[in-house]
């Protein structure tokens, strides 16, 4: 899949380069640092480097105009803000391997032989478009979801404009069939029940106390590697992460790979050597175990834990909290 023009590597590669002139950039990191702590990124940045800010907004609008977790991501430009200084941080990461494509490609045509060479292209070429079309759909029914939902508060400050709702949040997907109903009925007004909270993969549930010291999966990406547990249960947990974090998951979209250069390893809820995150970590080269149950649940922000991609374990090493010195620091 090496320089295959998947939308995800397309948005990766714009905030790399971003990030590679910050690194370069003392003053523009210190600038990015004190604006993201401003209750409007964007704005505040725009008064000290207004170049920078409209390059991110930009980069907003064309690669990140995305829905997450019923969140539209370019409207909150902190966590791309804290994104951008931590791939600063971290350092250049590590480029996909276009040679090891050219070897494998040249093992299949060795393999089937002068007469099969033509029907080995024709699968080689359907399974890299396959690939695209499965990986690119997840960001381009992110970007309608993200249209869906500002066009449902579009309706909703029109309404409220014209006397007929005095509510003040934001819209959710599930608020469309009653926006639609009140603009159909020019003297209806708009009802909306209270939203109940998103469940969130993760919460631990009553008196589920039990939580072992090692957690089996299946192997999904090669590697050894140790690092600080850090659950994403919702877009608000996007912007936490550190590198040397160990990614905690349900499963790993498109969505949300731009922060997989971050992480030392990756452990999924859900599992298969095909699923998305499994073969972004081979491509990176970060161990990954996958069909971790209730990874979420037993694996506390904090916890330190050893991810052996080639046995599929995931071993916590120390609990979040305490005070004993771990009993091993293996690195990768």
């Amino acid at each position: 899949l090496a320089q295959e023009p998947l939308a995800a590597l397309r948005r990766n590669a714009a905030l790399e380069e971003l990030a590679a002139e910050l690194r370069a950039d003392r003053g523009a990191r210190e600038q990015l640092a004190a604006a993201r702590e401003a209750a409007a990124p964007l704005a505040a940045l725009a008064e000290s480097a207004p170049a920078l800010a409209e390059r991110l907004r930009a980069l907003c609008e064309r690669e990140l105009d995305v829905a997450y977790d019923g969140v539209r991501l370019g409207e909150r430009p902190e966590w791309l803000l804290a994104l951008l200084l931590q791939l600063a941080e971290r350092g250049p990461g590590a480029e996909p391997s276009t040679s090891a494509r050219g070897a494998l490609e040249a093992r299949l045509l060795s393999a089937v032989g002068p007469a099969r060479e033509r029907e080995a292209r024709d699968m080689l070429r359907l399974g890299r478009l396959a690939w695209r079309l499965r990986d690119d759909d997840n960001l381009l029914l992110g970007r309608i979801e993200s249209q869906l939902l500002r066009a449902a508060d579009e309706a909703a400050g029109r309404l409220r404009g014209a006397g007929r709702w005095s509510g003040a949040r934001r819209m959710r997907e599930e608020d469309v069939s009653a926006l639609v109903a009140a603009l159909r009925d020019p003297g209806a007004a708009l009802e909306l029940p209270e939203p109940e909270p998103r469940p969130q993969p993760g919460r631990e549930r009553a008196g589920a106390r039990a939580r072992p010291r090692q957690l089996q999966g299946q192997p999904a990406a090669p590697g050894l590697a140790s690092g600080p547990a850090r659950g994403l249960r919702g877009a608000a947990d996007l912007g936490a992460f550190a590198p040397g974090d160990v990614l905690v998951c349900d499963a790993i979209e498109p969505t949300m790979t731009h922060l997989v250069p971050l992480c030392a390893a990756i452990v999924e809820r859900r599992g298969g050597m095909l699923i998305h995150g499994a073969i972004i970590a081979r491509e990176l080269g970060i161990p990954c175990v996958n069909g971790v149950a209730r990874a979420l649940e037993r694996l506390r922000d904090g916890d330190r834990v050893t991810v052996d991609g080639y046995l599929g374990i995931v071993t916590v090493v120390e609990r979040a909290g305490r005070t004993d010195p771990p009993r091993s620091d293996l690195q990768r």
